[in-house]
């Protein structure tokens, strides 16, 4: 289990638990996965209080389950959330494309680009951990760019639940192509203040995720001894 170490000088509920959310948010430790006190406060080098304290929080957001058997599960999102989670997505996102294109400065697509092209490069060699993160920074972007502090909050609402599906996928190359494929037509529409085609180059990188995410969700379903105990 690969978890960034704490350092005792600060709060340990809190190191614990920001550690265990970046892990898991990032697909470093994946869905299924079972987690105990022990054996998380044992690698964190923690006592078993922070450890249960950041276990509670974890679950209270919905990232983290208790078992009925004992211990902790990263759950396996369910078809029917992921469903929602895309729906609103498909409301929310594409008008951010759109506001961006019509806000855009020169400095914001220097950004966007360097963005795409750390995507290039780590496309085909990153972790999946490192391949969110630069996907992350695009999205981010994206969302900064339409200048709407409202909308930005609402997108925020379910960008948790969005790190926690796309590491389900984005360890695929062929995924990340579409994904950086997607990147590059929405800079376009940006470059040229077309609102219209960034909507729409949203739209289709949203549903080509969807299309991803139910199809690995599907496999899932098919190999995992523990489908009983989904999100």
């Amino acid at each position: 289990m690969e978890l960034t170490k704490i350092r005792k000088s600060l709060p340990l509920r809190e190191q614990a638990y920001d550690s265990l959310k970046e892990a898991i948010l990032s697909g470093r430790m994946q869905p299924g996965q079972r987690l105990t006190e022990e054996g998380v406060a044992e690698f964190l080098g923690v006592s078993r209080t922070p450890a249960r304290e950041a276990l509670g929080l974890l679950v209270n957001e919905g990232v983290v389950n208790r078992r009925e058997s004992g211990g902790y599960l990263i759950p396996v999102p369910s078809l029917a959330k992921v469903e929602e989670i895309y729906e609103v997505r498909r409301q929310l996102e594409p008008l951010a494309a759109r506001l961006a294109a019509t806000r855009i400065s020169q400095t914001e697509l220097e950004e966007f680009r360097h963005a795409i092209d750390a995507e290039h490069e780590i496309a085909y060699t990153a972790e999946t951990g490192e391949f969110m993160a630069a996907n992350r920074r695009f999205r981010n972007l994206l969302y900064a760019a339409s200048g709407n502090e409202q909308l930005i909050k609402c997108i925020d609402c379910y960008a948790d639940h969005l790190q926690f599906v796309a590491s389900l996928t984005l360890i695929d190359a062929a995924t990340r192509k579409i994904a950086i494929n997607c990147h590059e037509r929405v800079y376009d529409a940006l470059s040229r203040n077309d609102a219209g085609a960034a909507e729409h180059a949203v739209m289709d990188q949203i549903d080509a995720a969807r299309q991803a995410m139910t199809a690995a969700l599907e496999r899932d379903q098919q190999t995992n001894p523990i489908a009983s105990q989904r999100s």
